[in-house]
């Protein structure tokens, strides 16, 4: 019904994604509350390097922004193209997607040709990965 719905108001490209719970959404206040409490029980310390969040698409650096960009993320929307361009606002030019598909790493190379994007989910493609690594070295 929601794609149909995005399609008759001029959505191009509306998809059903096959997920396991409503991540992201008002519909997981339960886990957000959860969480709030956990991440109060885990000693943090200050990154040493800059740390997105995929709910405000900046930079977080203390330990109460982290602490509450992370239990908001289970109920925020996710600003990932935000995130991506502040990474490469800041000089990242290679990112590397972890896990199975490489969707992300392909968004990435469509929305931003200047950027390197390598997907890493087999051993094969994680070797790719270190060869690659090593010649950014020399």
């Amino acid at each position: 019904m929601a794609v149909a719905l995005a399609k008759e108001h001029g959505i191009r490209r509306a998809t059903m994604l096959n997920v396991a719970g409503a991540y992201h959404s008002r519909l997981m206040e339960r886990a957000h509350e959860k969480l709030s409490e956990a991440l109060l029980e885990i000693e943090m310390h200050p990154p040493s390097f800059a740390v997105f969040s995929n709910v405000t698409g900046e930079a977080v650096s203390t330990l109460p922004e982290i602490r509450r960009t992370l239990q908001d993320q289970v109920t925020g929307t996710v600003r990932w193209v935000d995130c991506m361009e502040g990474m490469v606002g800041r000089g990242c030019d290679f990112f590397i997607e972890l896990g199975p598909g490489g969707v992300l790493a392909g968004l990435l190379k469509r929305t931003n040709k200047d950027v390197e994007a390598i997907s890493v989910s087999d051993v094969e493609s994680a070797r790719n990965c270190a060869e690659r690594l090593r010649s950014l070295q020399s």
